[in-house]
């Protein structure tokens, strides 16, 4: 997907799970949307997603460094979306997985 095609987000991942309606949609490189459309376009854009994921039965997986991102996109991440325990081999101190 094209990172300055945010819009486009929710309408493949709608796509998606309407084929397979318990399917999982990765959310990875969330720095690089960020980059392009602002932390606040993108947090709404996330909120939207996870609406329809819900909606659709699926689950929603955000890979995100949290030293790198927002403070607030983590907060609302933190507040929104589960943490996943991290792997204890594969995963530095900052990155956090969210679903």
């Amino acid at each position: 997907m094209d990172p300055k095609r945010l819009g486009d987000l929710r309408s493949h991942a709608t796509r998606f799970l309407e084929a397979s309606p318990d399917g999982v949609v990765l959310v990875d490189c969330l720095e690089h949307l960020i980059l392009h459309n602002g932390a606040e376009r993108v947090q709404r854009a996330l909120a939207d997603l996870h609406d329809v994921v819900t909606m659709r039965g699926g689950s929603l997986v955000v890979f995100l460094n949290a030293r790198a991102a927002n403070p607030r996109l983590v907060a609302w991440l933190q507040r929104e979306l589960d943490p996943l325990p991290p792997p204890e081999d594969r995963m530095s101190e900052g990155e956090r997985l969210f679903a």
